[in-house]
């Protein structure tokens, strides 16, 4: 007898089939149903519409896994020469590739990725939440196999391993489980290919199917957002035929072990794929409008934790996501964590930051908004090496401040090394110089900011963003490597030969030069945008 389903109707996949006992185990769960209040994009300060959740990307997932895992039980495992008890150890992991689909996104923080780096406390980075990991699966290898996956999958991989455990199943199958969802594939030596854990499923086999949820090409998690996002932006990006793309997804044994291909039916739609990611990515993630509010979303949830009423309060953390919750000041409580408990915290606790973010009258606005202008402007030698200097004052950074605090700063530096070139030796004298020079220039680089902004009568409080070039997905190595099979042949090639695309792609090379530095300030009622450039460059020119 089939498995009992419920259905649900997606507006872009249309009915969507969920297995009754994964709507009762999980999906009905508390902290399950808190995606439905967690934003899918930061796109919403462009793009109005785009109030898409976690949740509904989630089930999409679940779906498009769904047909992964179909594909592969009809157009793979029966060329593996597997028995019947093998081949059903190979089904069940299928199953665990599936609820890692449906799981991966269950510790999102609030607002997209903007807050999920508050998950990592300053001190210890990531180490914590390998090591949690590490713990929940009993795989010894993990924290030794470990690279750099985002926050919100390390969190993810908790949440699911502490609440759904028992629906994962075994030791071996949590390993896969967490690994599916941050990207860790086993570290094989060569001659290890067809080496098989203790449920006799090979490493190789399962590594195919992380690379098919998470990957640096194309999974089922980036094709979900890519379809999503561009229906609910109303971006019209190019088709992506997801039926026939993941209809092509083979999974071939070989003499080395198993290795995740795409029929050459997907060729077409591979490059599809790419082209969708090229344009979300260079023209939506990356517009002006969307980093400057990343921006002052951060700094203002930055602001809130410093209070003193935050300093032993575990806002972000296993907790707070759980439906248990913790203890807040003035008597709050925050649970199951979603966007609305940060916005009620910041309109509690205001800031600078969240009184611009949540007051668009007050906002900043970039004096020029395109590379272009940028280029026209500022073409002659030296400017990039000026908002250079400005943008890594106090580390490298994409979005900073200048302000009346960071011209103290600079003064109290100019101070200090006037008194280290006091003090020096003979043998210290040149450099201490050199460094009292540079500190004194950079002080007459934000004094001249200054002046600039009483000139235009508006607050001196810039904002300085960095971006760098546009860099295509066709550059990635691993797209290029990705092995395409040849119709009618046991031959596989990698993506570059299959096709021509790579080799008409534009490459673009990341120099500094290549950087473009946009200056966000409150607007002047009396000078356009134009005149105020000019006004800028003469007030720095002379420092250039």
């Amino acid at each position: 007898m089939s498995e009992r389903e419920r259905q649900i109707k997606d507006p872009i996949y249309g009915y969507v089939y969920l297995p009754d006992k994964y709507v009762q185990g999980v999906i009905d769960t508390p902290e399950f149903q808190r995606l439905r209040k967690i934003s899918q994009t930061s796109y919403e300060a462009l793009y109005p519409a785009a109030t898409h959740n976690r949740f509904a990307h989630s089930l999409g997932v679940f779906h498009l896994g769904s047909i992964v895992a179909k594909t592969i039980r009809e157009q793979s495992l029966d060329s593996f020469g597997l028995s019947d008890s093998q081949k059903a150890k190979y089904d069940e992991y299928l199953e665990v590739y599936r609820l890692a689909c449906l799981l991966h996104d269950v510790g999102h923080a609030p607002f997209s990725h903007t807050s999920e780096d508050f998950y990592l406390k300053q001190d210890k980075g990531r180490e914590p939440l390998h090591e949690k990991i590490a713990e929940l699966t009993g795989d010894a290898r993990f924290m030794a196999e470990v690279s750099c996956a985002a926050a919100h999958e390390l969190m993810s991989v908790i949440v699911a391993l502490k609440l759904f455990g028992d629906v994962i199943g075994n030791g071996e199958k949590k390993s896969f489980f967490a690994r599916a969802i941050t990207g860790y594939v086993y570290k094989l030596k060569p001659d290890e290919g067809l080496k098989p854990n203790a449920d006799g499923v090979s490493y190789s086999f399962l590594n195919a199917l992380v690379l098919l949820l998470n990957s640096k090409v194309i999974d089922v998690d980036r094709l979900d957002y890519l379809i999503r996002d561009s229906f609910q932006t109303g971006y019209e990006s190019i088709n992506i035929d997801y039926a026939r793309l993941l209809g092509a997804v083979r999974i071939k044994k070989t003499d080395a072990g198993y290795k995740r291909v795409f029929s050459k039916d997907a060729l077409s739609v591979l490059e599809n794929a790419v082209y969708a990611h090229d344009a979300e990515k260079k023209w939506i993630q990356t517009h002006l409008a969307i980093c400057y509010e990343t921006f002052l979303l951060q700094n203002a949830i930055k602001s809130l934790l410093s209070n003193d009423d935050f300093k032993d309060a575990d806002v972000f953390g296993e907790q707070s996501i759980s439906a248990e919750g913790v203890e807040l000041p003035r008597g709050y409580k925050i649970r199951l964590m979603a966007d609305g408990d940060i916005s009620f915290l910041l309109k509690n606790y205001e800031n600078e930051f969240s009184q611009e973010y949540f007051n668009r009258k007050i906002r900043k606005h970039p004096l020029w908004k395109t590379e272009h202008e940028y280029r026209q402007h500022f073409r002659e030698s030296g400017w990039t090496k000026f908002f250079e200097s400005l943008a890594k004052y106090e580390g490298s950074a994409t979005l900073m401040q200048v302000n009346d605090s960071m011209l103290r700063c600079c003064e109290k530096d100019v101070a200090d090394r006037e008194s280290a070139l006091s003090k020096a030796t003979a043998a210290q004298q040149e450099e201490c110089q050199s460094r009292l020079r540079n500190a004194q220039k950079m002080f007459k680089r934000v004094k001249a900011l200054k002046d600039f902004a009483e000139e235009l009568r508006i607050p001196f409080d810039f904002v300085i963003l960095t971006r760098e070039p546009f860099k295509s997905s066709f550059d990635k190595a691993e797209f290029g490597a990705l092995p395409i099979e040849i119709k009618d042949s046991e031959n596989t090639v990698p993506f570059s030969e299959a096709t021509d695309v790579l080799s008409r792609a534009g490459h673009t090379a990341q120099t500094a030069d290549n950087v473009t530095y946009y200056l966000f300030s409150k607007r002047s009622e009396d000078v356009s945008p134009s005149e105020a450039i000019s006004k800028l460059k003469n007030h720095l020119g002379c420092l250039i």
